[in-house]
Order: structure tokens, then C-alpha cells, then sequence
């Protein structure tokens, strides 16, 4: 019975020293800024965005990035996307890219690639040729014209393409076209069926534009005659207008001369009429020829007058 009880109590005494031996022994795990925290246990693995404990001994964590990462994908030369009507073309693409926040997702990365599942590196290496394949698919759904004057219908579908079978536990939150251009002729093939297809397309849409150029050019050279022409015919009806006004003011000028010479020498009539009444010996009383004389003069200023506001009306 002693022995039985002392059995119990070293046992008791075992279990109480290695709970607290394994207490002692846990550790603090703590993510790095912007990382999330893999832990790998015997129970289970898990991800933890705080602060944990673990057990080194049996356990072990890591952390995982979760920033975004920005990617650049350039599609050119020989290398470059063929689009619905044969013409190649090449096409730069910036994306912004990142691990999925989200514990499933996480830990999909992390069991696949380790620690390096959120480094630019990685994810540029598992998302670049899923983004290649999407883009030259979306790009056989568009023609020249459209993909040249809109990037964003390519963008809207190359997000089309890109599901989330393609992506795996990674996401895309921008997408955007820097470059989209012709594919010179030097790094086309010729031999090509469609390559060929898209060279003959080329050479009928420079024809095109040079028949549109034409005919702008021509239009403006018709609208510049146009407003010459309309400008000389404007002058010279201003040259007209211009002359018969300087006519008529010299005619009325000359008028007014003429009435003013009339008038003088009317005056100088009556004065020698009544000079030549005076000397015949008829009773001419000097009031009378003063009345004659000032007559006269009101006559000649009267006229000037005419003549002076017949003058200043032409001018204005």
C-alpha cells in the first residue's frame, strides 16, 4: 500500500514538472509589419495576424508577405499579340499584384512556396505567364482601331480571361496598358500566315489614310479660296462704297461752289444796276444800297455756311 502511494505521487510529481518544463519552454511568434503569421503545429496548420505562442519543439512558424507588388509584362516583336484582324502589335502592361488576405489562401501559398510565397519574385513567377496567355487570348477579340484608340476594352478583357483558377491564392487590384503599338514590319514574318494576313491589312489602312489626308487637304485649300475670295469681294465693295462717296462729296462741293458763285455775282448785278440808276440821275436814296449790299451778304454767308456743313458731312 506505502509502495502504491508512492508510485502515485512520483508519477504526479513527473507530470506536474513536465507540464511546467512545456510551459517554460513556449515561445512568442510575432509577424512581421505587413506579413502574415504560418504556423505549422501537429494538430494543424493555421495563420495567425497577431501575436502567438507556440511550441519550437514541435511547432514552427513563418511569416508570409501580404503587400502588393507591382509587375510589368512586355508583349513585343516577335513576341508580340496578334489581334482579331491579323495585326500584331506590342503591348506593355503595369500590374499591381499581392497574396490573398485570407487564411485559405495563405496557407495554399505558404505549403507551396514557403516563407517566399509573398515575395515579388514569387508571385511575378507564378502570375507572369498566366497574365501572357490571358493577354494574347483577349487580344484576338479585338481589331487595330478599336485596342488603339481604347486600352481599356483590352484591360476589361484581359480581366475577363484571368479567373481565379488562372490566379490560385494570389489577386489582381489594378491592371493598366502603357504601351500599345504596331509591330514594325522588320520583326514581322512574312512567311506567317497570319503575320501576312495582318501586313496586307496594314497596307490597306495606310491607303485609307492617305486618301482621308487627301481629301482634308483638299477641303482646306477649297476653304481658304472660299475666304480669300469672299475677302476680295468684300474689298471692292468697300473700294466702291469708298468711291462714290468721295463722288458725291465732290459733287456736292461743287454745287455749293456753284451756288455760292451765282449768288456773288447776283449781288454784283443788283449793285450795278442800281450804280447805273444812280448815274442816269433816278433818286436812289443810300439806304437803299446799304439794304441791297447787306442782302447780299447775308446771301454770300448763308452759302458759305452751306458749304462749310455740305463739307464736314462728307467727311464724316
Amino acid at each position: 500500500m506505502v509502495n502504491s502511494s508512492l508510485l502515485l505521487a512520483t508519477a504526479a510529481a513527473v507530470i506536474l514538472i513536465a507540464a511546467t518544463l512545456a510551459a517554460a519552454a513556449l515561445s512568442r511568434a510575432r509577424p512581421r509589419p505587413g506579413c502574415a503569421l504560418v504556423v505549422y503545429a501537429p494538430r494543424g496548420d493555421y495563420v495567425s495576424f497577431e501575436t502567438c505562442f507556440i511550441n519550437p519543439l514541435r511547432s514552427r512558424a513563418e511569416s508570409v508577405a501580404l503587400a502588393p507588388t507591382e509587375l510589368t509584362l512586355a508583349l513585343e516583336r516577335r513576341d508580340g499579340v496578334t489581334l482579331g484582324d491579323c495585326v500584331r502589335v506590342d503591348v506593355g502592361l503595369r500590374l499591381v499584384a499581392r497574396l490573398r488576405r485570407e487564411p485559405a489562401a495563405i496557407l495554399e501559398a505558404a505549403r507551396a512556396h514557403g516563407a517566399r510565397a509573398g515575395d515579388p519574385e514569387m508571385i511575378a513567377e507564378q502570375l507572369l505567364p498566366a497574365l501572357r496567355g490571358a493577354v494574347k487570348r483577349a487580344a484576338r477579340k479585338l481589331e487595330l482601331e478599336e485596342a488603339l484608340l481604347d486600352h481599356g476594352a483590352l484591360v476589361d478583357l484581359v480581366e475577363g480571361e484571368l479567373d481565379a483558377s488562372l490566379l490560385g491564392p494570389y489577386t489582381l487590384d489594378a491592371i493598366a496598358v502603357t504601351r500599345l503599338s504596331i509591330t514594325e514590319r522588320e520583326h514581322l514574318d512574312p512567311n506567317n500566315v497570319l503575320d501576312a494576313r495582318g501586313l496586307r491589312k496594314l497596307v490597306t489602312r495606310e491607303q485609307h489614310r492617305k486618301l482621308e489626308r487627301f481629301e482634308q487637304e483638299r477641303r482646306e485649300a477649297q476653304a481658304v479660296a472660299e475666304q480669300t475670295r469672299e475677302a476680295a469681294v468684300a474689298i471692292a465693295r468697300l473700294e466702291q462704297q469708298r468711291a462714290r462717296a468721295e463722288a458725291r462729296q465732290a459733287m456736292e462741293i461743287e454745287k455749293a461752289r456753284l451756288r455760292e458763285l451765282q449768288a456773288l455775282a447776283e449781288a454784283r448785278r443788283r449793285v450795278r444796276d442800281l450804280e447805273r440808276a444812280a448815274r442816269g440821275g433816278a433818286a436812289s436814296p443810300d439806304d437803299e444800297l446799304a439794304r441791297i449790299r447787306a442782302e447780299a451778304e447775308a446771301e454770300l454767308a448763308r452759302v458759305r455756311e452751306d458749304v462749310e456743313a455740305e463739307t464736314s458731312r462728307s467727311r464724316t
